[in-house]
């Protein structure tokens, strides 16, 4: 889904669970600055945590790609659950992506 929202910003009510988590990761996901809010702050702290796992993973793949030579990424099932189809995008733009088992 592109609905352009790079460089927004966000705030996500109710953010640690359920649809309020669903959606934080996928503004992140589309490029937004988000802030989650909940009424637990374990769960908040843990969410928090999961989302930027999943940022950080990304900018490994974009940074990997910038870089010379091979870049392998591993473990990456956080970037599958919050970036839909991301070879694919990457590849539009050029990019040379191959997913191998592990």
């Amino acid at each position: 889904m592109e609905l352009g929202l790079a460089g927004r910003r966000a705030v996500v009510t109710g953010g640690s669970k359920g649809i309020g988590k669903a959606i934080a990761a996928e503004l992140l996901a589309e490029g937004a600055a988000v802030t989650i809010c909940s009424r637990h702050p374990g769960e908040l702290e843990a969410t928090a945590a999961e989302l930027a796992k999943l940022a950080a993973d990304a900018a490994t793949v974009l940074a990997g790609l910038v870089a010379e030579g091979r870049t392998e990424v591993e473990r990456i099932y956080h970037i599958d659950r919050g970036y839909e189809a991301i070879e694919e995008k990457l590849a539009q733009l050029g990019a040379q992506i191959k997913r191998v088992p592990n």
